[in-house]
C-alpha cells in the first residue's frame, strides 16, 4: 500500500518538524502547546480542548506508565488488562484504539498492523510534557486521530553546564524501578541519555514483568531558532500474559522490542495575536489502493477577555484500514479484506472556558461526531470465517466539563466530568467498552519547604463487553495518594499509594485489577 501526503495549512509547514520545541527546564510549559496547529502557541490561543501534563506533573503523579497520567483527564479511557507490563490502550471520545493518534515528538508511533498503541512500552523517564488534543486531527497529522491525538514530547539537554538525575523505586509485589537521565551541554551541542530498568512478581500466578529501555539525543543548535537533533530508542520486555480469570493460561509469555532512530530539523515559528482568531486548514492524503482522502477544519476562537473565551470546531477525519484489515491471512480467525474503505467521521463540538474569580477555573465543550463506513469484522453465513467490512455507523456526542479551584493555603481542588452517549446508528446499541458517565478528581498541596501531597479519585461508569449490550461491565471507584519532600542536598523522597480501598474491579471483563499498592522512591539530582 503506497501513499503520499500533502498537507495545506494555514500556517504551512515547510519540513517534516518535529513538535518538541518547547525546552523542558522549569519554565511556565504547562502554558504552551504545538500539536493544536504543529506550531508554538499559548494555550488560551487555541481553537482546540488542549490537555497538557509536564514532567514535574508526572513525577509527582508517581505514575508507572503513560496510561496512568492521561486517563485522569476528560473523554480520555483506558482499557487495561491487569497490572505492570500488562496492555494498556487509549480510547477518547467514543473512539476505539485505533482511532487515536499517539505521537513521540510528532513522530506517530501507532502500530501499523492494528492501529494501536500499548501505552506500557512508552518509557516515562523521558518525558517533557504531554500534549493531549480532544477531536479530530486529520487535517493535520492524516489517519487515526479521529477521536484525538496525544503527542509525548521527549526531554531536551540541558541549556547549560550538566544534569544527573537517578531514581531508585521499590513497591508492593517486589515491584522495582531504576532510572537515570543524564545531560550536558558543550557550547551549541547537548545530549541526553536515559535509561530505565522495571521489574515486577505481578497480583496473578503467571503475571511477572520485566523492561529495559535506552533512550538518547543529540542536538546541535545552529542558532536561536533552528535545531539538529538525532534521537534513537530501544525497548525491550517480558510479560506473563495468564489470560482471563475463566480461561487461565499458567505459562503463556508475551515478548516485546522497539527500537527507532529519527532525524529532525526543528524551527520556530510565530503568529501575531488578535481577540478573534480563525483557521482553516485541509490535508489530502493519497493511497494507491481507495483514492485520495481530504480533511478539512475549520476553528474560531473569540476572546472576550484574557478569562473568558469561546471555540467553535468543525472538522472531518478518516482512518485508513490497517494492514491486518487489509491483508490477514486466512486462519479460524477470520481473513482481510483489501477492498476495504477507510473510516469517515465529521465532528462539531463548541466550548467555553471562564475564571470568573481569582479562585475558579472551569471549562465545558459540547460536541458531536458522526462516523460512517465504519470497520467491522463479520460472518456472512455461520461457520464462516469474520471478514472486515465497511457496515458500521456511529453517532456520538459528549460533555466535558472541568473545573479548578485554588483554594487558601496552597490547595488546589481539580475535578472533571465527561457525559458520553456513543451508540450504532443502526442498531441504536451503546459501543463497547464506553462509560456513559466518568468523574476524575484531584486535591493537591503545595507548601513552601519542598512538600507535596494529593489525592486522586476516578469513577467509571458502567460499560458494555459485547455489542448486543446484554453482557455489563460493573462500575467502580479507585482512588490513591501520593506525597514527596525535597531537600536542599538534591534529593527528593516520593511515596504513593494507589487503590488505596483495596478494591476489587475490571476495566476488561475478566481481567481483574491489582488490589493495594504502596511505592515509595527516592531520586537524587546533581
Amino acid at each position: 500500500m503506497k501513499r503520499f501526503s500533502l498537507a495545506l495549512a494555514a500556517l504551512p509547514v515547510l519540513f517534516l518538524v518535529s513538535l518538541g520545541q518547547a525546552q523542558s527546564d522549569d519554565v511556565d510549559l504547562n502554558k504552551i502547546v504545538v500539536t493544536p496547529s504543529r506550531i508554538e502557541q499559548y494555550s488560551g490561543d487555541v481553537a482546540r480542548d488542549v490537555d497538557v501534563v509536564t514532567s514535574k506533573d508526572i513525577e509527582r503523579s508517581q505514575a508507572t506508565d503513560v496510561s496512568e497520567v492521561i486517563g485522569k483527564f476528560t473523554s480520555v479511557n483506558i482499557s487495561t488488562y491487569g497490572g505492570p507490563g500488562a496492555s494498556k490502550t487509549v480510547t477518547m471520545r467514543g473512539s476505539t484504539a485505533a482511532q487515536v493518534l499517539v505521537m513521540v515528538d510528532g513522530r506517530p508511533i501507532n502500530n501499523p498492523r492494528d492501529g494501536q498503541i500499548d501505552l506500557n512500552t512508552i518509557p516515562l523517564e523521558n518525558i517533557s510534557r504531554i500534549e493531549i488534543m480532544h477531536g479530530p486531527s486529520s487535517n493535520l497529522y492524516g489517519s487515526q486521530g479521529m477521536g484525538g491525538a496525544i503527542n509525548i514530547i521527549t526531554k531536551e539537554p540541558p541549556k547549560e553546564k550538566q544534569k544527573t538525575e537517578i531514581t531508585s523505586s521499590f513497591g508492593t509485589r517486589r515491584t522495582y524501578v531504576e532510572r537515570l537521565t543524564h545531560g550536558a551541554r558543550i557550547a551549541n551541542f547537548g545530549y541526553l541519555i536515559s535509561g530505565d530498568y522495571e521489574s515486577s512478581e505481578g497480583f496473578r500466578p503467571n503475571s511477572q514483568f520485566n523492561a529495559k529501555d535506552f533512550n538518547t539525543k543529540f542536538e546541535y543548535k545552529l542558532n536561536s531558532s533552528n535545531n539538529i537533533k538525532l534521537n534513537s530508542g530501544f525497548y525491550k520486555s517480558k510479560l506473563g500474559t495468564p489470560g482471563p480469570v475463566i480461561s487461565f493460561d499458567p505459562d503463556d509469555k508475551l515478548g516485546t522490542i522497539k527500537n527507532f532512530l529519527s532525524f529532525n530539523w526543528d524551527f520556530k515559528q510565530f503568529n501575531i495575536t488578535q481577540k478573534l482568531k480563525m483557521g482553516l486548514s485541509a490535508r489530502v492524503d493519497s493511497y494507491s489502493n481507495f483514492g485520495a482522502q481530504l480533511n478539512p477544519s475549520f476553528n474560531v476562537l473569540y476572546k472576550f477577555n484574557d478569562d473568558n473565551n469561546v471555540h467553535c470546531v468543525i472538522s472531518r477525519s478518516f482512518r485508513a484500514p490497517t494492514f491486518n484489515d487489509l491483508y490477514y491471512p486466512a486462519t479460524s480467525m477470520g481473513k482481510g479484506n483489501p477492498n476495504l474503505k477507510p473510516e469517515r467521521g465529521a465532528t462539531a463540538e463548541i466550548g467555553f472556558e471562564t475564571k470568573p474569580f481569582k479562585f475558579l477555573s472551569s471549562g465545558i465543550t459540547y460536541y458531536r461526531s458522526n462516523y460512517s463506513q465504519l470497520i467491522k469484522w463479520a460472518s456472512d453465513a455461520a461457520n464462516v470465517p469474520p471478514t472486515p467490512q465497511n457496515i458500521s455507523k456511529a453517532v456520538i456526542h459528549g460533555i466535558e466539563f472541568s473545573n479548578a479551584v485554588y483554594l487558601p493555603y496552597n490547595f488546589e481542588f481539580d475535578t472533571g466530568y465527561t457525559y458520553l452517549r456513543a451508540m450504532d446508528d443502526k442498531t441504536h446499541k451503546f459501543l463497547t467498552y464506553q462509560p456513559q458517565h466518568k468523574v476524575d478528581f484531584g486535591l493537591k498541596y503545595k507548601g513552601s519547604n519542598g512538600f507535596q501531597a494529593g489525592i486522586t479519585g476516578q469513577f467509571t461508569g458502567l460499560r458494555y463487553d459485547n455489542v448486543t449490550n446484554t453482557i455489563k461491565v460493573k462500575q467502580f471507584f479507585v482512588f490513591g495518594m501520593n506525597l514527596s519532600k525535597k531537600f536542599k542536598n538534591g534529593i527528593t523522597y516520593l511515596f504513593s499509594i494507589d487503590n488505596f480501598t483495596n478494591r476489587n474491579y475490571q476495566v476488561i471483563r475478566s481481567y481483574p485489577m491489582p488490589g493495594l499498592a504502596v511505592t515509595s522512591s527516592l531520586k537524587y539530582e546533581f
